[in-house]
């Protein structure tokens, strides 16, 4: 499960495999604490407080979705390009 920690301060959670540190504002990916999550009264009021959010995996992005950001980035009209435009037109404003 992925959390992050939204409060100022350390969260420790001792789980059977070990213990799990999670610092403030630091997404934790760790699989022990989908055990804990729902059997610990500690860990399920820092979910219910929110002081512990679960993240969501967010989608990957096509290859075609990565070099229009790149290229927008780059001011680059990216209106109807094909990815090998993209890469062309990326190339040559990097060159310039």
């Amino acid at each position: 499960m992925k959390v992050i920690n939204t409060s100022a301060r350390l969260i420790c959670v001792q789980t059977e495999n070990g213990r799990v540190d999670i610092l403030p504002g630091v997404v934790v990916d760790d699989k022990r604490l989908d055990k804990v999550k729902g059997n610990n009264k500690v860990v399920d009021f820092y979910f219910s407080e929110g002081t512990l959010k679960e993240v969501k995996a967010s989608p990957k992005k096509t290859e075609k979705e990565l070099l229009i950001e790149e290229a927008e980035g780059l001011e680059i009209d990216t209106t109807d390009m094909t990815i090998a435009e993209l890469k062309t037109a990326i190339a040559e404003a990097k060159e310039d």
